[in-house]
């Protein structure tokens, strides 16, 4: 859910750290399916949603106060992008991976291109 913002937009994959906190409708009502703190969202980018994603929801994303981490992960190669929001207010960190033998780093959260791709390690 974005703050001050008429619209909502679902990620792909949304980490929610404990407890959850719901927004409501535009009728006052709790909806599960607008939930206020996620720490971390995944989106996978496709060719007709990489320049939305990367874009205007990117933006918005990062008006979430409790998202620490947002994650783009390519569908048709290797790539991942991170951006890691800072101690520094509206100060986000940028790391991009392209090698299936590289780990992206989510804070202390370490998850191997291999894993995210699906590849064994080869022999």
């Amino acid at each position: 859910m974005i703050p001050d913002h008429q619209g909502d937009f679902n990620a792909d994959i949304s980490v929610v750290k404990l407890p959850y906190q719901y927004g409501t409708t535009a009728k006052g009502e709790i909806s599960k399916m607008r939930i206020k703190n996620p720490e971390i969202v995944v989106e996978v980018l496709s060719k007709s949603t990489r320049k939305f994603d990367n874009g205007e929801k990117l933006q918005h994303y990062k008006l979430i106060t409790a998202l620490n981490h947002i994650l783009f992960v390519g569908q048709d190669k290797p790539y991942a992008s991170v951006y890691s929001r800072t101690e520094t207010p509206d100060t986000w960190l940028n790391h991009d991976y392209w090698s299936l033998d590289e780990v992206v780093r989510l804070g202390e959260i370490e998850l191997p291109m291999r894993e995210i791709y699906n590849v064994p390690v080869s022999e």
